[in-house]
């Protein structure tokens, strides 16, 4: 009789163990899928901001290409400085 009371002593206290080892375990795969939770709104709101800046970059190289056409058709200053005293000295000549 003292072995079986024993035995159920023991075995009631192993169940116990277990049973808080299990518990600890429960509690941390539920903290773990709350964080999962929080980081998947997390990785949402970056993937909206990685869009919106996406989006700005295409409208910025939009305008760069813009810029440049523009530039191709622009003279230099040194070339206009250049064609302003060619006509300064046409007038001269014209004015005589």
């Amino acid at each position: 009789m003292k072995k079986t009371k024993k035995q159920q002593k023991n075995k009631s206290s192993e169940r116990d163990k277990f049973t808080v080892v299990l518990e600890n375990i429960d509690d941390k795969i539920t903290l773990l899928a709350e964080n999962q939770g929080s980081l998947s709104k997390k990785f949402d709101g970056l993937e909206t901001r990685f869009d919106k800046l996406e989006n700005s970059v295409e409208i910025i190289k939009n305008d760069i290409a813009e810029i440049k056409f523009e530039l191709k058709r622009k003279v230099y200053y040194d070339e206009f400085e250049k064609l302003e005293k060619r006509v300064i000295r046409l007038e001269k000549v014209l004015t005589k």
